[in-house]
């Protein structure tokens, strides 16, 4: 009885640990889609950031007035910090844009700036 009692408790842990091994492999994928709506053109990068210091780049494009492109599909590990970083290649002074988002399919739509926000473009983020 100790015996069959032991070989299960193996058993389940070792489904356990399967299926725990498993989960960690899967990581989650990221898509953007820009939309540039406004008269300049912008650089769009996905960045996963293991590490404050350290920012790895999954894709990128250049974004011409009134063009769309799509970064991605691409994927990060589980517990890394994924960013759209969004920059304007005619201001080499400027600093970008960063922001954080999560799995999935997102749209990020860029629209000329206006007085109030003291900035080239407005960004708008959108989870599809």
């Amino acid at each position: 009885m100790n015996r069959t009692v032991r070989a299960s408790s193996m058993l389940l842990l070792g489904i356990f640990l399967g299926c725990a091994l498993v989960g960690c492999g899967l990581s989650p994928t990221y898509t953007v889609r820009v939309e540039n709506n406004c008269k300049e053109a912008v650089v769009a990068r996905l960045e996963r950031r293991p590490s404050m210091n350290n920012m790895v780049q999954l894709d990128s494009a250049r974004v011409k007035p009134n063009d769309i492109a799509v970064l991605g599909p691409v994927s990060a590990p589980p517990l890394e910090r994924v960013y759209i970083v969004i920059s304007n290649p005619d201001e080499m002074h400027a600093l970008p844009d960063a922001h954080k988002i999560s799995r999935g399919n997102w749209v990020v739509t860029i629209t000329n700036g206006s007085m109030s926000n003291w900035g080239a473009y407005e960004i708008s983020i959108t989870k599809e």
